[in-house]
């Protein structure tokens, strides 16, 4: 993940593992994920829910 460079990917600063739990830092996301926006806006119009739908077929392509 520390090799990907696209948009709508965040990136991989630094990883690094305890014997319980294994931390990942990543960069900000200044609005929050997904399920925080559907939290704030309840529901998408049309144009909006496109253009989510878009940019994560993009950035699973480009992970995969």
């Amino acid at each position: 993940m520390k090799q990907l460079d696209h948009p709508y990917v965040l990136k991989l600063l630094y990883c690094f593992q305890t014997p319980d739990y294994m931390h990942m830092v990543m960069e900000l996301c200044e609005h929050g994920d997904l399920s925080m926006q559907l939290d704030m806006h309840q529901y998408f119009d049309e144009q909006l829910a496109r253009f989510i739908a878009a940019e994560l077929v993009l950035a699973m392509e480009h992970v995969h």
